[in-house]
This record gives structure tokens, sequence and C-alpha cells, in this order.
């Protein structure tokens, strides 16, 4: 019987001090397995060090082993898993980051759910004692409460990106044609068969998280406007809820006037109204036109990603 093989998929954005012991620690796990066999992806985000050059010399060092990807530049998180997941050839792929804080030790853990679990299709890492603190784990919480809410997942599902995806869920995501991917929307589109399996959420090896707070929020807008139309829907019960107001408010004014009570009308409360009206229209103007955007983005067919090289 032939060995399962398994691809592993990395972004990599500013990695060259943990690159060598990342590698190290994939290349230990992956020779102590004899059940499956291993291919890793490390895909380069337009990394502004040298990574790129370690990546080279690890699959020059490693032919069988070591696949690369290079981005023209920068195109995110999202978009550079998505490209490793297009490129991995792996009856199972695996996604995790960079960091060592998901480490490959931990990788038959996830195997082990998806064996146990009948008809299952992803297995995610719910991380324990995740190690964000102060204001940026308030931000990640948030962020996790707005992707719960648009990806309508299972409540008792736990995301992070750390995890196992089957080939029959690779192969129909990679089917679904987006210029804004998010690997979340994209699973949860094709099956709801999803677990999680409880692991440690280990300490960074070296450096400091890219995903910054401004970045954090910036995904969570996307995520907002891309995958769902929750903003129009909100925009809609607003308007629904001044007009009501609105109504309320001339009903009170003229019912006043009819039992003879008589107050000066002031100039405040007319302004005042003007602005907040204005202010909303201004804003419910900038999320369609963020929609708008999105449309043109989509039937102008701009890439997810533009690859500059692949070894």
């Amino acid at each position: 019987m032939s060995q399962v093989l398994i691809s592993i998929v990395i972004p990599i954005y500013n990695s060259k001090k943990i690159l060598p012991n990342l590698f190290e620690a994939i290349y230990a796990y992956a020779q102590s397995r004899s059940q499956e066999k291993y291919e890793v992806i490390f895909v380069n985000d337009c990394s502004p060090d040298d990574a790129w050059e370690i990546i080279k010399d690890l699959q020059s060092q490693h032919p069988d082993f070591v696949r690369g990807i290079k981005f023209s530049r920068n195109f995110g998180q999202q978009p550079a898993t998505i490209a490793g997941i297009a490129h991995a050839k792996g009856d199972f792929v695996i996604t995790m980051d960079d960091d060592l804080q998901h480490h490959p030790e931990d990788i038959p853990l996830l195997l082990a759910a998806y064996q146990q679990e009948k008809d299952t299709h992803i297995v995610i890492a719910h991380l324990q004692n995740k190690k964000t603190t102060g204001f940026k784990k308030f931000v990640s919480n948030m962020n996790r409460r707005v992707t719960s809410t648009v990806l309508n997942k299972p409540k008792d599902i736990h995301l992070s990106a750390f995890r196992l995806i089957d080939r029959f869920v690779v192969d129909k995501m990679l089917e679904i044609q987006t210029a804004f991917p998010f690997i979340p929307a994209l699973m949860f589109t094709v099956t709801k068969k999803v677990v999680n399996v409880s692991l440690e959420h280990r300490e960074r090896y070296a450096g400091k998280s890219n995903y910054s707070i401004k970045r954090m929020v910036q995904l969570s807008s996307r995520l907002l406007i891309n995958n769902s139309t929750l903003m129009l829907d909100m925009i809609a019960t607003l308007g629904i809820l001044i007009a009501s107001l609105s109504f309320l408010g001339i009903m009170t004014i003229v019912g006043l006037r009819m039992s003879g009570i008589a107050f000066a009308p002031g100039w405040v409360s007319i302004i005042s109204s003007i602005y907040l009206i204005g202010g909303l229209i201004l804003f419910s103007l900038g999320i369609i036109g963020k929609y708008l955007q999105r449309i043109l983005v989509e039937v102008t067919n701009i890439p997810n990603y533009v690859i500059e090289d692949i070894i």
C-alpha cells in the first residue's frame, strides 16, 4: 500500500530568523514518520528579508521535500495560503504559520482526529492559552466574533490557521473563483463537516507577529464586505429605524400642538438632525462603494496573486 502524501503549506513573511529552525522541526518530524510521505511548500509573500534565498538553499538540498513559491509583491496571508494549496499534491493539506507557534510535533493529533471522527473533512486546531495580550487580544476576540457571525459556522468550532484539509475539500475550494479569498469562508462554503482538536499555543520562536491591530481590523472589514451582505442589511435596518423614529417624532409634535402645548422651536435640533442624517447617508454610500469596488475587481478578473518564481 502506497504512503499517504501530506502537503504542508506555510506562508512566509519576515521569517529569515525563524525559517532554518522551522524547516529543521518539520524535517525532523517528517523523517520520524514512516506512515506518511511529506512535502513542504513555502510561499514567500514578497518578504523584505532574505527568506527567499534561504528557501532556495533548502530546496536545492532537499529537492524531493521542499518546494517554493515567490510572489511578485506582497498579497497577504490568505492569497499566499491559497497559492500553496493550489500547488499542493498531497492527499491532505496542512496549513500552519511560520513562527513555530504551530508546531510540527502536533500534526499527528490533527491526523488522529481526522481518523477518529467519522465523515469529517477538516480538522482545525483549537489553540489553548493563546499568547496574545492586551488590546491586541481584544481585537483578536472581536475578529473571531465577526468571523463566526459572517461565516455562519457551527458555534462550537474554533478557528485557527493550523488545520488539516482533505483532498475533496481542497479541490472544491479551488473551484471557487474569488478575487478576495478567505480560507475559512471557502472551507465552510464546501462543507460543515469540521472538528476541532485542542492544541497548546506555543511561544513564538523569534521576531514578532506580522498581524498588527490595523491589519486585523482590515481583515475584519474585508471579511464583512467580501463574504456577506451583513453591512448592507445593517444599513437597511438603520434606515428603517431612523424613519420610524422620525415618524414618531412628527406624531409627538403634532400631538403636542393639538394639545395646545406651546414650545419654542430650536435650530439646534434641526441642525443636529441634518448632520445625523447626512453622516448616515455618507456612511451608507461608503459601504455601498466598497461593495461596488469589490464587484469591479471581480468582473475585471484581477488575480489573487502573481507568482514571480517557482522552485
